[in-house]
C-alpha cells in the first residue's frame, strides 16, 4: 500500500481458453446417449500498465486457473411426437454427468532462498455431479401439459473455493433471483409448470418472420444452494413466475423460437457480496430470449 492512495483505476482484461475432445456412443437404445469427454482449461487475468504519481508500473499476466478435467455424460430423452413437441413437450428428458477436475487456482509468489520467484497454487482434484430430470405430461389431448423438474449437484468432499460453485437461480434455474445469488458447493430445486396454447394456428407474416403458435405458462420454483453440510429446508427459496412462448420461423426456413419471461422471488434474504450486503428477493425480474431452440 502507498501511503495516501486508497485505490486507482487499472484496467484488467480476462483470456479464457478452453478445448476438448469426447466420444458420443449410444447404449440400450436410440434414446440413451453417452459422452465421454476430456477438456483443458486455462483462464488468465491482465493488467494494463498504469502509474502512480511519477512511477510507472509494466503489464503483468497471470494464470489464475488450470484444469485438466475428464468427463462422462448420460443424456435420455423420449418426448411424444407431435407438431407441438418443441414448443410445449410431453415425455421426459435426464442429463446426468459426472466430472473429475485436476484443477490448479489462485497462485501466490514464493521468494526462493537463492532469490527466484516461483509460483504456487492451490491444487483441488474434485469429483462434481450435476444430475436433472425432466417430466412433462400431457393433458387435453396433450394440447396443454403439466411438468416437473428436479435438479440436484454436488463437488464431493468438504467446501472448496467458491470458484468452483454450483448456482441455482438466473435464467437456467429460479428465475426469481440473479445467477450469482445462490451459489455453492451443493443444489437442490424443482421446478413445477403449467402450459396451455392461446393460438396454436397464428399463421401470419411479419416480414422476416412467419409466426406459427402462441403459448402460455405459469410455474413456481423452490429450492437453494448451500456449502458442506449446511443443509436445512427453512433455507429454501421459492418463486413465482410465467412465460410466453412465441414459435416462428425466419426467411420460412430457420427455427425462430422467442419468449418474454416474468417472475417474482417470494424469500428476500441478504448476502455478502465484494464486502458489501447485497439483499435478493422481493422483487419482479424479467428476461427475453430469441434462440432456435426452447430448451437451453
Amino acid at each position: 500500500m502507498i501511503a495516501g492512495i486508497d485505490s486507482i483505476n487499472v484496467g484488467v482484461t480476462y483470456d479464457l481458453l478452453e478445448f476438448d475432445i469426447g466420444m458420443l456412443f449410444k447404449l440400450i437404445n436410440i434414446n440413451h446417449n453417452f459422452r465421454f469427454n476430456y477438456s483443458f482449461s486455462k483462464y488468465a487475468s491482465a493488467i494494463e500498465t498504469f502509474r502512480i504519481g511519477s512511477i510507472q508500473f509494466r503489464a503483468s499476466s497471470e494464470d489464475y486457473f488450470k484444469a485438466h478435467t475428464l468427463s462422462l455424460s448420460y443424456f435420455y430423452e423420449n418426448y411424444f411426437p407431435n407438431r407441438n413437441s418443441d414448443i410445449n413437450p410431453v415425455g421426459r428428458q435426464v442429463k446426468i454427468k459426472y466430472d473429475y477436475e485436476m484443477s490448479k487456482i489462485n497462485p501466490s509468489f514464493i521468494v526462493e532462498d537463492d532469490g527466484t520467484l516461483r509460483t504456487e497454487y492451490s491444487k483441488n482434484n474434485l469429483h462434481k455431479l450435476d444430475a436433472e430430470w425432466f417430466e412433462s405430461f400431457g393433458l387435453f389431448n396433450n394440447n396443454h401439459s403439466l411438468s416437473f423438474k428436479v435438479r440436484g449437484a454436488t463437488v464431493f468432499g468438504p467446501p472448496v473455493d467458491e470458484f468452483y460453485n454450483f448456482y441455482a437461480s438466473g435464467l437456467p434455474g429460479m428465475k426469481g433471483y440473479p445467477f450469482y445469488a445462490l451459489g455453492g458447493g451443493r443444489v437442490l430445486t424443482g421446478n413445477l409448470t403449467y402450459r396451455i396454447p392461446v393460438f396454436t394456428h397464428i399463421d401470419t407474416r411479419i416480414s422476416p418472420l412467419y409466426l406459427d403458435k402462441l403459448y402460455f405458462s405459469v410455474y413456481g420454483d423452490y429450492g437453494n444452494a448451500w456449502d458442506g453440510n449446511d443443509f436445512s429446508f427453512k433455507h429454501f427459496k421459492r418463486d413465482i413466475g410465467a412465460e410466453l412462448r412465441l414459435q416462428a420461423f425466419s426467411f420460412y426456413a430457420f427455427p425462430t423460437s422467442i419468449f418474454i419471461n416474468a417472475a417474482y422471488g417470494l424469500d428476500q434474504f441478504t448476502k455478502r457480496f465484494r464486502g458489501k450486503d447485497v439483499t435478493y428477493g422481493k422483487e419482479w425480474r424479467f428476461y427475453f430470449g430469441m434462440l432456435f431452440g426452447f430448451d437451453f
